[in-house]
């Protein structure tokens, strides 16, 4: 049974209140908890071991996603607390493991709790490869992955926001495989006809683990072989091998952009006409963090492209928001602009500020985060590459 404490925090979760109330609760459960790591540890065994997804489990994992944001943030900023914390909690999980408290449904509820909170989910999450096919149901070999995406292609499918949506899909779920199955879905997914799994591909090369980095190069040269890699895929490869700090991967797509231009894949691509309405910059707080968003219409598609800067880190984070109409992209923006003060900037200081947080983040050995990839596309900065972050080369760039 939870403690009294952790059910109340539940509850108030569950009382019909505005975003901006929700959110505030959360922000000051994830604070309290944070303080508090033996009752998150018992929330953690809670949501390991439960057999269905209800209100109850999402609103657990939305706590202690909310508490394990706060720890990562105070990680970031050096705070040794955040550090403890986070540590005690896998440890904990570990402990669940060996101990068979961790059901399929715990897995998954877990991982996303962790990817929510901009944390890679641990090692121990992942599961035996019978374990998984029996789970999703997806076939009675065990190898054929093919079919496993196949169980998996409806839901996926259904998605709105192109690769980013589809990416945080299986963020949740690949750290609960096998690092061999981790790597063969990967490859067996990126090579699959449909160009938005191309577009994941682009994305899986910037991903932290190393698995899925080499089943998205895998799965770009299958779709190199048997004719599917894009000359627009092709583009995008060029301008991402100089994102890469992965010395071994980058000369590995090296090879497989040589490979393409010689089949003559490359030719010049005409790009879709865009708008960028607006453009908005906060300042750079305390802790070296900027956020930047832009609205963007293409033809009859309106999204909000969103990034976050910080110092130390690079590109920390990155997404596209899809509208379904024009009042609902204004709705996002203003949204955006009460809860930052912030200020209106050009496309031009967007790319630069990207371009320099790009090679901060290189300097560190940090790839940036996958979502990058939907915002250049979105925003047709198609050239993005890292710029000099020395003193001089800032100064350089001063108006």
């Amino acid at each position: 049974m939870l403690p009294s404490s952790v059910t109340t925090m539940i509850t108030a979760l569950a009382q019909h209140a505005t975003p901006q109330v929700r959110a505030d609760n959360l922000t000051r459960f994830g604070r309290a908890l944070l303080g508090a790591p033996a009752e998150a540890a018992e929330v953690l065994g809670a949501l390991a071991g439960i057999s269905s997804v209800g209100a109850v489990e999402e609103r657990m994992s939305h706590l202690l996603g909310a508490a394990l944001d706060e720890a990562r943030m105070a990680r970031e900023n050096g705070r040794q607390n955040g550090t403890i914390f986070i540590d005690h909690l896998e440890a904990h999980l570990g402990g669940l493991v060996e101990a068979g408290g961790l059901t399929f449904k715990g897995s998954l509820a877990v991982s996303e709790t962790w990817v929510r909170a901009g944390l890679t989910p641990p090692e121990s999450l992942a599961l035996r490869e019978d374990a998984i096919n029996e789970a999703l149901e997806s076939s009675t070999d065990p190898a054929d992955l093919d079919a496993l995406l196949d169980n998996l292609n409806g839901p996926l499918m259904q998605a709105d926001g192109g690769s980013s949506a589809l990416h945080a899909m299986f963020a949740a779920m690949l750290p609960t495989m096998p690092a061999g199955a981790r790597q063969a879905l990967v490859r067996v997914a990126v090579g699959r006809p449909p160009e938005i799994y191309a577009e994941l591909g682009c994305g899986w090369l910037l991903d932290t683990n190393a698995e899925i980095r080499s089943g998205a190069v895998e799965g770009l040269a299958n779709r190199l072989a048997s004719g599917r890699l894009s000359a627009e895929v092709l583009a995008r490869l060029t301008i991402l091998r100089s994102w890469m700090a992965d010395a071994v991967l980058r000369d590995r797509l090296d090879g497989l952009v040589r490979d393409a231009m010689r089949n003559g894949i490359a030719r010049a691509i005409s790009e879709p006409e865009r708008k960028l309405h607006r453009i908005v910059a906060s300042l750079v707080d305390g802790s070296g963090a900027q956020s930047m968003a832009a609205t963007v219409q293409k033809g009859s598609s309106r999204s909000v492209a969103v990034v976050l800067l910080k110092q130390g880190f690079g590109v920390k984070d990155a997404y596209v928001l899809p509208c379904d109409s024009a009042t609902e992209q204004r709705a996002i923006m203003a949204r955006i602009t009460d809860e930052i003060e912030a200020f209106d900037v050009s496309a031009a200081y967007m790319a630069e500020a990207i371009g320099l947080a790009l090679a901060e983040g290189l300097e560190a050995a940090l790839a940036p985060v996958p979502g990058l990839v939907d915002v250049v596309q979105s925003c047709g900065l198609a050239g993005l590459r890292p710029l000099p972050s020395s003193v001089e080369a800032i100064l350089e760039l001063a108006d």
